[in-house]
Parts: C-alpha cells; structure tokens; sequence
C-alpha cells in the first residue's frame, strides 16, 4: 500500500477516536473542533473501507476492525512521540549496546587497560569491539562498520571529526645490563647496535630510518617482526636496541627487565587522536564514549620519568654536535649477541 500520499495526522485522530468513541471527546483531545474531526473520520472510514464508529443508542461504539485496530494504533501513536519527544537525560549505566573501536596495538596496549577500568565502572553492559587500524580507516567510520578510530591521522575529510587524546614521543628499550648504559648512547653507537623494528605493514623502514638518512645515517634492522608482543623478548636476550613509544616502553619495560634510554636524537614526538563520521557527533552514547577516552588518557602517566641514566650525556639537541664522524654508507654487521634462553625466560610476565 503506498503511504506516502496519507496524512500522519490522521494516525492521531484514528487514535483519539478509538479511544474516546465519540466524535465530540476525540475533537477535544486533539484540539480540533467536533465538525473538523466529524469530517477526519470521514477520510478514515474511507481509506479504512470501514465505519470504525457505529451508533449504539445514545452512544457509539467500535466495530470489529476498529477493535483490531485500537491497540495498533495507540503504539504507533506512542512511538510517534518518542520520536519527536526531547532526548532524555542519558544514563551509561543502562547502555547496553557494543562500539567498534580502530586501532593499533600499541594504542590497545597503552590506553585498553585505563578504558576498561571506566567501561565497567561506568557502563557495564556496554561491548568494546576492537580491530587493527588499516589503510581503510576513514572508509570504516564513513560506512559505519567502526564507529571510532584512534591513530595518527593528518589531512581528514569534512564529514571526519577527531580530538587529541595524548602525545608520545620515542625512547629507546635495552636490556638492564646492556654496555651502552655505562657508556651512554651516542649516535654513532646507536646506528651500529642491532635493531628490532615493529612493522605491522611489514614494511621495513620507520620514522627513525627517515630522520637517520637526512644526517647520512642508516641502522641495520636485524630482526621485524608484526607486533609489539615478542619484540621486548627479542631484546631481552640480545644487544639490540628498539625504538618504540615512551608510553608503551613504560608499560614493557617493566614486565621484561629492560632499561629505557633516550635516544641520541631528538626525533620527533606525535599526537594521538580519536577520529569519528559527523552521524555520530550529537549522538549522546557516542558523546559519552569519546568523553570517557579523553578521560582514560588523561589518567596515562606523565613523559620522561621511566628515563634510565647513561654513563655518559652524549645526546645533543642537534646529532650533528655528536662527537663521533659521519660513517660510511655501510651496514654495520655486529651480531644480534643471544643472551640464552634463561634470560630471555626469567623477564618474561
């Protein structure tokens, strides 16, 4: 049947009629006069192919369609006006509905555990669905298959919104007793350790590689792996030396017995942001869920306190000032040193 060609406000005087079974009652209730509602239940009977309203002595009463009609009608009327009817104070406590949240696993690594502690104080019915961050992100919150992404995002469309969440800034991570402690982390001595680069693209070049070639230098990656979970194992049995977020070296420098170190270069720090579709901006579920991830970073701790001291201040604020030449264009071959299985063992969590 098309509908679209009827007056919605028909439904609310078919209503007022059923209910009131008297033309003169459901005038009032709706705020028509009686000759104005007498002509609306002219137009229903005939949409209806049925009288709805038939005399019974003094008063009128509904017919059999009218009766089947009654409860149906009064729902949709309710319905209706839940529609139109103001948004009511929003209450986290009763949410039960689940989110799909984008990210990468360092994000998950350092935020996930204060976001929980909020979800189930908060919102205990309430479902986080998290997935990796791709390439696709933006695609994912237009086509509503995620409904917040956290990332690094630059250059975002109109219809994308985002808001910082926190900042991080690189460090380096060595095991407790590494020679480079006593001796400090200059440059030069950087580029020669071994490195464990997280690449969860697979692509074996970072942001450190990109700043190393613009001063003529270069690292030698001897072992990538996808994820940050075994690398702090890699580097707890070895030389090597990883650069990764402050914020998450805080979180597996502990579990793992390793030292973190600054690195001898003022490398570039970075703001993480949240970054959702504009259906979602009034949404107050939505409203909420960023405001409690704004909330859970701001509980992260602050930057530079898990700092180890080094036997020797060889970072500058320029790595041009550092004390040893330029090296060759030439990967250093030192071995990724094995430190034995027991080691690597007795850090793990």
């Amino acid at each position: 049947m098309y509908i679209y060609g009827i007056d919605a406000n028909l439904l609310v005087s078919l209503d007022a009629l059923l209910r009131e079974a008297s033309v003169t009652k459901a005038a009032k209730r709706v705020g028509l006069t009686q000759s104005a509602m007498s002509h609306t239940l002219g137009r229903l009977r005939e949409h209806l192919g049925d009288p709805l309203l038939v005399r019974a002595g003094r008063h009128m009463v509904r017919t059999a369609k009218g009766e089947a009609l009654a409860p149906r009608v009064a729902r949709l009327v309710e319905d209706m006006s839940r529609v139109f009817a103001p948004d009511e104070g929003f209450d986290p406590a009763g949410l039960a509905r689940a989110f799909a949240l984008r990210t990468t696993d360092h994000v998950q690594y350092v935020l996930m555990p204060e976001i929980d502690v909020l979800l189930n104080r908060e919102a205990p019915y309430v479902d986080l669905l998290v997935t990796s961050l791709s390439e696709h992100g933006i695609e994912s919150l237009r086509s509503g298959t995620c409904e917040l992404a956290v990332g690094v995002f630059s250059g975002l469309p109109a219809d994308i919104h985002q808001q910082a969440l926190f900042s991080d800034r690189f460090v380096c991570m060595v095991r407790a007793d590494h020679p480079v402690l006593a001796t400090g982390l200059s440059l030069a001595a950087y580029c020669d350790l071994p490195h464990v680069l997280v690449a969860p693209r697979g692509t074996p070049r970072g942001t450190v590689d990109e700043y190393l070639a613009e001063r003529g230098r270069r690292r030698r990656i001897a072992r990538m792996v996808p994820h940050f979970l075994v690398a702090p194992l890699l580097v707890a049995s070895s030389d090597a030396v990883i650069t990764v977020s402050e914020r998450l070296a805080q979180r597996l420098a502990p579990q793992h017995g390793l030292a973190i170190v600054e690195p001898p270069a003022a490398l570039p720090s970075y703001t993480l942001n949240m970054a959702w579709h504009e259906r979602h901006q009034a949404d107050p579920a939505h409203l909420w869920l960023r405001d409690l991830m704004v909330r859970a970073a701001s509980q992260l701790p602050a930057l530079g306190r898990s700092l180890e001291p080094t036997g020797s201040d060889s970072r500058s604020d320029n790595p041009d000032d550092d004390a040893e030449p330029a090296e060759p264009q030439t990967r250093s071959r030192k071995r990724l040193r094995s430190r034995g299985p027991g080691r690597a063992r007795k850090n793990q969590p």
